[in-house]
């Protein structure tokens, strides 16, 4: 028979790549999601009252907010990031 082509080989080592950067990924996205307050490293900043404005910043999960809210959310998202 032939000399095998590394093709298999290739293919193989770009599947463990891609893996590897998936499961990167989760892994962030589960220690983001372990946290149970992120403001708390920000909460100078949860409050602004200066010449008559007040803001209060929070932050939300998504299974914690109303249709509204979430709605209000993705269009804004999307409006910011479409093309001009």
């Amino acid at each position: 028979m032939g000399k095998k082509s590394g093709k298999g080989k290739e293919k193989k080592l770009r599947r463990k790549e891609e893996q590897a950067k998936l499961s990167a990924a989760q892994s962030v996205v589960d220690a983001a999601n372990a946290v149970d307050d992120l403001m708390k490293p920000l909460t100078p900043f949860t409050k602004y009252d200066r010449n008559g404005l007040i803001v209060s910043i929070g932050c939300k999960r998504i299974s914690e907010l109303s249709e509204e809210e979430f709605n209000w959310a993705f269009d804004l998202t999307k409006d910011n990031m479409q093309t001009l």
